[in-house]
């Protein structure tokens, strides 16, 4: 979702997941316009909680990470964000196993989020 690579987030997506990821990647490409973002490190990685649902069973992570988000034109001009701020962002996702899919490692996809951010104070 950082890249704006629509073909890698539909693969690990649910469909409404990738509804609502993919929504700014496209209005985006529309436009001309390309993510210039960047993830600089995660941390606080927690399993929350795991549950069987309907869909099958269900693992909610939540975890930190601070990056730099940037959008920018075909020129390479930025038209959002700031390529020297820092965000601190706090994600919950939940992951859900495809009972489809045979190989574990491809298994879990992404079925639900929340994030938040603030600006970084360094």
């Amino acid at each position: 979702m950082i890249r704006g690579e629509l073909e890698i987030l539909k693969d690990w997506c649910y469909e409404g997941a990738f509804n609502v990821l993919s929504a700014p990647i496209k209005q985006a490409q529309t436009l001309g316009y390309y993510f210039d973002s960047k993830i600089l490190d995660i941390s606080h990685v927690d399993l929350a909680m795991g549950k069987m649902m309907e869909q099958g069973p269900v693992l909610v992570l939540t975890f930190q990470s601070q990056q730099i988000l940037v959008v920018r034109d075909s020129k390479g001009n930025v038209v959002e964000g700031d390529p020297e701020k820092v965000l601190r962002m706090h994600y919950v996702w939940a992951l859900c196993r495809d009972q489809t899919e045979l190989d574990p490692k491809a298994a879990w996809k992404l079925i639900d989020l929340s994030a938040s951010s603030t600006e970084q104070w360094l």
